[in-house]
């Protein structure tokens, strides 16, 4: 550090879904009109495993329509290749009636199905194998693939080849109007009513899930028994919501707890628009549940419009049939799967729930709020309109709910489905400020008040005072949601709280709105009010200052989101992030413009790259070779990060000597999966030296100082910081209550007050005491900045939300 219940599921039939839609079409026409102002899901240019999404100026309703399209993701093919490219025709699509459909496979068959996938992967050869992986890694097209065989032995040729072509027209594809939501025929015109026709390519979610839960069974179970010993109660799994659900469970019969994701997503050189119907599976480990190879694909709509309520409801009984009327086993052990909640951005969500625009009185999933573009805290929805209450509003169509029942209320209750911090955050409320703060970059932008002006040269001065981890590095570009929520969060959130650059006002909302970040990120713990208050000082000051920042993003995420973290636990692990970077690794790469069925191809090619990692991995463990080992070392995140070190330190100075062990080595370098940590002996300037760590006496901030490993022993040699006294803690911003009066002053007190029980920020100096720490205490990698007379230090990270 530089020093200075369960629901039963009865699927209507085709006649039902048809005398319904009748009726719908033409109140569909006025639901349709609702949502078409409103943002969709964006997918952008993304670094790996990071979110870019649609950068909006100006006015949040106005905007928010605007549509990012993937830039320069698609690899293009050679023109050459456009006739034979992935030769799956209109011919190689199946339409099933409805009917039929539902009743498409039993349990049986899909455990054989995923049985006979494993089986064929564990049978081939290791060359076989590699090569297949390598090409779906490089996203190669059937054309290129053909090419590269011709290099390979011809029984390795052979092996990759079946491999390659295994259930590859395993789909079936439907075709339903987007306007009536009656069946059609693949063509762009319903032969009804004239509306657009959808398509809905079925992948068959239940097999995958079979895999997960064989390749991740032992997780599943280790986690239920760390629950029951009131162990690892952060997770999802363990909050109120999930719990109740999972304790229904029999014996060696598991309950398995399901999310949906039906967001939009626009894809490079192909004029519709594909909305992928896919699910993370909750009771895997935090870390394993948001990975994009361990997200489930169920289908995928495809549409040249939004997907309009009815369209959904024609689609419900499927999506529901795919997951839910299928049971499994594992060993001893059988289960089946239930859609416990959705998440997904505004317009999906309000589409599939049949809810009116965000513009509309009463249209909070969460209360009762009557304001229409800016809306206040108001009556809970969960109190006022409980469980049947609900159900009946959506069959009526008032309290919030359109013209359509949306058939997928009496499954998951509007008011249960989590908040999405991705674009309430990174994309709504935190970008708004960033913006208003900094008008010298954004001129085209009109404040909605004085409130965060500022002199741009000092703010930024200030910015450059802070010290990021190398782990986030560039942040302030903001090229993605991601880089906007840690660049608020961290670096914004710091300069307000260590200088008085900004009106008193303004420093209350931007740490209130850091902290509650902050908090998601990093499973910090604080008092049971503080996520309250955080939000409650934030809300009263831009409230005051123009009821126009109170737009349905901040709205949930200042009225809504502790209630949501309690019943859910961390929303952000079942928000966005993991399915718009699983479309990312699911639908990168491949050129629609020369690709003819893109969607099956795409469906086919993820379901095979996911099955080929896991069995990679287990080969790396079990029956290790040199190629696999090459392999897994050239692509990232097949096998678990583990934990490595290097830059032997060949003599300690004076003080770090004093923790010294006779025969023990030193390490100036660790690289653990919640980031890397150098010390001054790797870089006399690291900025990636302060980290987090959990001992007997709590949370506490450390300096790296070096890894220590002796006969397979190892641990952390550190020097902690030492908290300043409590009146002096986070003094600059202590001193803003002075500047208010009345209730102003009452809610900069209150987020002072509570700032300091939060454990995942410290005010201190180092200590110059030398402490030896295990590997597993560390909780998060710190970032930092200098004020007067101490430091402050800020946990970045820790809840791994967003693998």
């Amino acid at each position: 550090m530089p020093r200075t219940s369960f629901r039963d599921f009865d699927p209507d039939r085709r006649e039902r879904l048809e005398s319904e839609n009748d009726v719908a079409v033409n109140e569909n026409e006025a639901s349709n009109q609702i949502y078409a102002d409103e943002d969709e899901l964006e997918l952008d240019d993304m670094m790996v495993d990071n979110i870019d999404t649609n950068s909006m100026d100006g006015d949040e309703e106005a905007d928010a329509n605007r549509i990012n399209d993937i830039e320069d993701m698609m690899l293009d093919d050679d023109l050459g290749d456009v006739a034979e490219e992935m030769d799956m025709g209109d011919d190689d699509q199946i339409d099933y009636p409805v009917d039929e459909l539902l009743e498409f496979g039993d349990s049986g068959d899909v455990e054989e199905a995923a049985s006979e996938m494993r089986q064929m992967l564990r049978d081939a050869s290791t060359p076989a194998l590699l090569h297949v992986a390598s090409a779906c890694v490089s996203r190669y097209s059937n054309l290129a693939f053909k090419r590269s065989l011709l290099s390979l032995d011809e029984s390795v040729a052979e092996s990759a080849n079946s491999i390659w072509t295994y259930n590859k027209n395993n789909f079936s594809t439907h075709h339903f109007c987007n306007k009536c939501g009656k069946v059609a025929q693949n063509s762009k015109k319903c032969k009804y009513c004239g509306g657009p026709v959808a398509s809905f390519v079925r992948v068959g979610a239940f097999t995958q899930i079979v895999e997960l839960v064989e390749t991740y069974m032992d997780d599943i179970l280790e986690l239920r028994e760390q629950l029951k010993n009131d162990r690892n109660l952060e997770h999802n799994l363990a909050s109120p919501f999930f719990s109740s659900f999972r304790e229904t469970e029999s014996p060696n019969r598991l309950r398995l707890s399901l999310v949906v994701s039906i967001d939009g997503v626009r894809i490079s050189g192909n004029k519709k628009k594909l909305w992928p119907v896919s699910y993370i599976i909750v009771d895997l480990p935090t870390g394993l549940m948001q990975k994009s190879t361990n997200i489930v694909l169920g289908g995928i709509v495809e549409c040249s419009e939004n997907p309009t309520t009815t369209l959904w409801n024609a689609l419900i009984p499927f999506i529901l049939s795919d997951v839910e009327s299928h049971s499994g086993k594992v060993r001893n052990t059988s289960f089946t799967c239930h859609i416990r909640t959705c998440s997904a951005d505004q317009p999906a969500k309000r589409a599939f729930f049949g809810f009116m625009a965000h513009q509309s009185a009463e249209s909070c999933f969460f209360c009762m709020s009557p304001g229409t573009l800016y809306k206040f805290g108001d009556r809970k929805r969960r109190e006022e309109r409980p469980g049947y209450e609900t159900i009946v509003d959506s069959e009526q169509g008032v309290h919030g709910f359109g013209p359509i029942p949306a058939k997928i209320v009496p499954h998951v209750l509007p008011y249960n489905t989590p908040i999405d911090i991705l674009h309430n955050l990174g994309e709504g409320i935190y970008t708004f400020i960033r913006k208003e703060l900094l008008l010298s970059e954004f001129k085209k932008i009109k404040p909605r008040s004085p409130l965060f002006s500022n002199n741009n040269g000092v703010l930024k001065e200030a910015f450059r005072k802070v010290v990021l981890h190398s782990n986030f590095t560039n942040v302030e570009a903001c090229r993605n949601g991601t880089d906007k929520t840690n660049f608020f969060r961290m670096v914004i959130c710091l300069v307000a709280l260590s200088f008085d650059i900004l009106s008193p006002e303004a420093r209350v909302v931007i740490v209130g709105l850091g902290m509650l970040g902050n908090e998601m990120y990093t499973n910090s713990k604080a008092s049971c009010l503080f996520e309250q208050q955080m939000a409650a000082g934030a809300a009263w000051f831009l409230f005051e200052a123009n009821v126009e920042y109170l737009s349905i993003k901040a709205h949930e995420v200042l009225f809504h989101l502790p209630e949501i973290n309690e019943l859910f636990g961390n929303t952000g692990s079942l928000s966005t992030f993991s399915f718009e970077s699983f479309y990312q690794f699911a639908l990168c790469g491949y050129s629609s413009r020369t690709t003819r069925s893109f969607v099956q191809n795409a469906s086919t090619k993820v379901l095979l790259h996911t099955s080929i990692r896991r069995e990679i991995a287990f080969r790396v463990i079990n029956e290790p070779t040199t190629a696999l080992q090459k392999f897994v070392a050239l692509t990232p995140d097949i096998v678990p990060v583990r934990s490595t070190w290097k830059n032997e330190i060949k003599n300690l100075t004076p003080d770090d000597a004093t923790k010294a062990v006779p025969g023990c080595k030193y390490y100036s370098k660790l690289a653990t999966a919640l980031g890397n940590l150098e010390s001054e002996y790797f870089s006399s300037t690291s900025r990636s030296d302060m980290f987090f760590a959990q001992s007997k006496n709590g949370k506490s901030c450390y300096r790296f100082i070096a890894f220590m490993v002796k006969q397979g022993v190892s641990a952390i040699l550190a020097e902690p910081v030492a908290s300043v006294d409590d009146d002096e803690k986070f003094g600059s911003f202590g001193k803003v209550k002075d500047l208010l009066t009345s209730n102003d002053y009452y809610y900069a007190m209150d987020v002072h007050r509570l700032l300091k029980s939060y454990d995942g920020i410290q005010n201190g100096r180092l200590s110059g005491e030398r402490v030896v720490l295990p590997l597993d205490a560390m909780t998060g990698v710190a970032c930092y900045i200098h004020t007067d007379n101490s430091t402050i230090f800020l946990q970045a990270n820790g809840s791994f939300l967003h693998n």
